[in-house]
């Protein structure tokens, strides 16, 4: 038990750091390529999808994940869980993809910006179909540390590719 703990203390702690350290590689690059007067487009379109992220998720990682605990062992309620919630996140990303095209075609300031948004939008779409909830409520860190390890990577991925070619 002492070992599992310490495995998921390391796993969490990894991820916190990646997590932190995503941006410290991807800011400046942006900011090169892009300059100091635009830098603020990437604060603003990761604004609208954390915003988005946060309508997608309309808290079921920690109610689901709690529920997850409780019924871990049972594997005929778990997959009507996974399902059921999953279906939840399917009809909330529709409803934000549909907010997210709203504001592409009518919104000024995001018209004058709309490849950033899409590539910031892969972040959405990475949280909408990753199941985190499932991996905190059965304590499978290492699969959470990839899923969000493998998310900030094409994130950074695409930022790399895509934004030379936008400004």
């Amino acid at each position: 038990m002492h070992k599992q703990i310490g495995k998921n203390l390391l796993t969490t702690t990894t991820l916190n750091i990646f997590t932190y350290l995503v941006p410290l590689i991807v800011t400046p690059y942006f900011v090169r390529i892009v300059g100091t007067d635009n830098f603020g487009l990437l604060s603003f379109a990761q604004t609208i999808i954390q915003y988005l992220i946060l309508f997608v998720g309309y808290n079921l990682d920690a109610t689901v994940s709690g529920e997850v605990v409780i019924i871990k062992d049972n594997h005929e309620k778990l997959r009507k869980l996974f399902w059921k919630t999953m279906l939840a996140r399917l009809i909330l990303f529709f409803i934000a993809t549909s907010i997210f095209l709203f504001l592409l075609l009518f919104y000024e300031l995001a018209n004058l910006n709309s490849s950033l948004l899409v590539v910031t939008f892969i972040g959405l779409i990475g949280y909408a179909i990753t199941p985190l909830w499932l991996y905190q409520g059965t304590e499978r860190f290492f699969e959470l540390f990839l899923f969000v390890a493998i998310g900030k990577i094409l994130f950074a991925v695409s930022i790399f590719l895509l934004v030379e070619n936008f400004f």
